[in-house]
């Protein structure tokens, strides 16, 4: 049986910067340059999912990037 991802292994493909500054991520992309991950049987774009882990699901709601940089 694979192993479920965890958290950690999203943090760890974030280049993490001041709050401030932009944070790359290094993982995998979509078509349009956003960071796509798989986590716990559910694609989401990294983006959305750095939300949900810090926020909670932002179900139908818009998340955008403060520096509007896809990756």
């Amino acid at each position: 049986m694979p192993r479920r991802s965890t958290p950690a292994d999203f943090w760890a493909k974030v280049q993490k910067r001041s709050p401030d500054q932009c944070w790359g991520w290094t993982g995998a992309l979509d078509q349009h340059g956003y960071g796509r991950v798989r986590y716990h049987q559910k694609g989401w774009k990294a983006h959305r999912l750095a939300w949900a882990f810090t926020n909670g699901d932002p179900g139908e709601l818009f998340v955008f990037h403060r520096c509007d940089n896809p990756p």
